[in-house]
């Protein structure tokens, strides 16, 4: 396999993620996401089999690495200023405030808006807040 860019696979991953965003799965093409990223099709096309395989990636990078520990970054200074249960589980406190969000972009059941964001967050905080 042909030794990749670190670079354009960024410029490729952020282009999938953000086209997807825009314009929905259904519309998305290898075409689009080289354009929007710089470079050529048969760049994508050497590194990935498929769309749905250049967007898999993207969101497995969101999901991983540094994004993940920004968002347990945030919800431990919220359990430091006694905002958050001490004990309460970080990762599954990620996972529990993403997911959702992370589902209605994908599948489309609804408008992804301040709205819903703000209606997860309420429905979950509940269980996150620290106990009197």
């Amino acid at each position: 396999m042909t030794r990749r860019n670190e670079a354009s696979r960024q410029a490729i991953l952020t282009a999938a993620f953000d086209l997807v965003g825009e314009i929905g799965y259904s519309k998305l093409s290898v075409e689009g996401i080289a354009s929007r990223a710089g470079v050529g099709k048969q760049t994508i096309y050497r590194w990935w089999p498929s769309k749905g395989a250049v967007l898999l990636d993207a969101l497995l990078m969101t999901m991983g690495g540094p994004v993940r520990e920004l968002k347990r970054r945030r919800l431990r200074a919220a359990q430091e200023a006694g905002q958050l249960d001490p004990d309460l589980d970080l990762d599954a406190a990620v996972d529990l405030l993403w997911g959702p969000l992370l589902s209605r972009w994908l599948q489309r059941t609804g408008p992804l808006d301040h709205g819903f964001a703000a209606r997860t967050i309420t429905m979950a905080l509940p269980g996150m807040s620290r106990k009197m």
